[in-house]
């Protein structure tokens, strides 16, 4: 977070409880995201809404009901910085279940940015993702692909991180 701030780069993450969030003020996160698992943790969402930080939502296999309720409960508890992932399920996510579409969908109900939380290789699917209005591309970095772990195969190198940026602003 100390890093991500010198930089002056967003600093946020996921949080999968109480003390996580906790630890996540104190370090001063501008953002907290909320993993897909727990979009219908309403007492969770809105907690997280009591921070000045924007709140990110993934929606995974939520239906759209679903989604709107996560929507609601954070705005009744007093959140209007609202940014909701279009977030695939699966680690790397299969073509036929990523459904970009999805976007320009949430886009239209929803008066918040849509970004898209990619789970897949490469930079193909963020291209489509910003081509389709995504406000954001969330990415993950790994050190190396090669380790065994579900989100280490999908991930960025560090050296590929400033060509993948080129790409999408291209």
């Amino acid at each position: 977070a100390t890093y991500a701030h010198e930089k002056g780069i967003a600093f946020f993450a996921t949080a999968t409880d109480e003390r996580a969030m906790q630890l996540l003020v104190e370090i001063g996160a501008d953002t907290i995201k909320i993993a897909s698992g727990d979009l219908n943790f309403h007492q969770f969402l809105q907690m997280a809404a009591r921070y000045p930080w924007t709140v990110q939502i993934d929606n995974g296999s939520s239906t759209l009901g679903e989604i709107e309720e996560a929507v609601r409960v954070l705005e009744e508890a007093g959140c209007r910085r609202i940014i909701i992932n279009h977030c695939p399920s699966g680690y790397p996510a299969h073509l036929e279940s990523i459904h970009l579409r999805m976007i320009k969908t949430l886009r239209q109900m929803f008066p918040y940015p849509v970004a898209f939380s990619d789970h897949t290789p490469g930079a193909d699917m963020d291209v489509a993702a910003l081509a389709l209005g995504a406000a954001m591309i969330e990415k993950t970095i790994t050190l190396d692909r090669t380790i065994r772990s579900p989100e280490h195969i999908m991930s960025l190198e560090p050296h590929e991180a400033a060509g993948f940026v080129r790409t999408l602003r291209d």
